[in-house]
């Protein structure tokens, strides 16, 4: 008799010596690249230049010196104050093509308005 519970040997079918090594493939993956600022050289200093200063200024050659800073204002003035320039009421363009296919648009529904 047979036992059901006995294990059964089963036979593995060979495999091809092809199948069993691994297929390699090259797989190339491309990704946008993060934004850079642009990298500019600059370029090299001379040894004619003119050398800097005592206290870390630069030397400034032929150049005027510069305007001093803006005067303070008053801490007791108010804010200036700006405005622009009152808005314009001006009429529809009889020339501008979309005058045109409103009047178009107009006559199409029956709506017509007398000019």
């Amino acid at each position: 008799s047979v036992d059901p519970q006995a294990p059964t040997p089963v036979q593995e079918a060979p495999t091809p010596a092809i199948a069993t090594q691994a297929e390699e493939i090259e797989v190339t993956v491309w990704r946008m690249a993060p934004r850079r600022p642009p990298q500019q050289k600059r370029p090299p200093k001379r040894d004619d230049a003119p050398k800097k200063a005592e206290g870390g200024k630069e030397a400034r050659g032929d150049r005027p010196p510069r305007r001093g800073k803006k005067p303070m204002r008053k801490a007791d003035a108010p804010p200036r104050q700006y405005s622009s320039a009152p808005r314009r009421e001006r009429g529809p363009d009889p020339n501008s093509p979309f005058a045109v296919l409103a009047a178009l648009k107009q006559n199409m529904s029956g709506d017509a308005k007398p000019e």
